[in-house]
């Protein structure tokens, strides 16, 4: 029973900390915190004091709301597979941003959710707003349903069905035509909303594989120029995969060298 106990505190830890993650360009009020993690405020407001006190999190002077703090940054820097796609995933997205004259970005994926690693622009795009840190239902856009569609038929199906039902309980009232853009990028085979919801936004997205081929993350675009052509849409998504294929080489070659080195990482080299 004192093992269950230690594991649930460990459990109520990680989900305050994924809701003050989820809300990290606004700041987490201690009140929507422990609603939506179903804490009492009590509870909810020491476990936040600890992981304020280990610099887990931070709490902003202005208006007391919670931010992400310094150590969950210096955590994922030990990361090195994400450390190694940041590297190789620059030139590739500064190439596809510009190729489509908007903005590139690559997601990981983080279980049911897809996180924004990165962003490039060429071009400013009104409505593309996430920034590198922004959390959103994998199924929710482009650039997790490209990861989502690789995935075994039956894993696929549970992160669906979960996001269209909490569209459906929300009133969501765009739910048809999210529901459209899911089954059309799973028939597919890749990313793609192509203004089906935000209109005049067309997003284009495919997986990119760790060195065992498993999709864990994604390489997306997103431009004002929509919606595409069939022809135009091809011509996107030869050269999105090619760009795709070129990060994963990379992280192939420095995770292979990489192995044994006891020195660190060394430069990714895109020639």
């Amino acid at each position: 029973m004192a093992e269950r106990r230690g594991t649930q505190t460990i459990e109520r830890t990680f989900r305050i900390i994924r809701e003050v993650a989820a809300r990290s360009h606004f700041g987490a009020r201690l009140t929507d915190v422990a609603l939506r993690c179903g804490l009492d405020k009590s509870t909810t407001q020491r476990v936040l004091a600890a992981l304020v006190r280990e610099r887990v999190l931070e709490q902003r002077a202005s208006d007391r709301r919670y931010l992400p703090g310094p150590l969950l940054f210096e955590f994922g820097l030990t990361v090195p597979i994400y450390r190694v796609l940041q590297d190789a995933a620059r030139v590739p997205m500064e190439r596809a941003a510009r190729r489509c004259r908007g903005a590139s970005f690559v997601y990981l994926r983080s279980d049911a959710e897809a996180v924004c690693l990165a962003r490039v622009d060429h071009v400013a795009v009104k409505g593309a707003w996430a920034q590198p840190g922004t959390r959103r239902w994998l199924a929710s856009l482009a650039a997790g349903l490209a990861i989502v569609v690789e995935l075994p038929a039956a894993e696929a199906d549970v992160l669906i069905n979960d996001y269209l039902g909490m569209l459906e309980q929300a009133g969501d009232p765009m739910t048809a035509e999210r529901s459209v853009v899911v089954q059309q990028s799973r028939r597919l085979g890749f990313g793609i909303n192509n203004g089906k919801v935000a209109h005049g936004l067309a997003s284009v997205a495919v997986a990119i594989h760790d060195p065992s081929g498993a999709p864990f993350a994604s390489l997306s675009t997103v431009s004002d120029v929509g919606p595409y052509t069939n022809a135009d849409l091809q011509d996107v998504l030869v050269a999105l995969r090619a760009d795709a294929l070129a990060i994963e080489h990379a992280l192939a070659r420095r995770m292979e060298n990489d192995r044994g080195s006891p020195d660190g990482l060394a430069p990714v080299s895109m020639e």
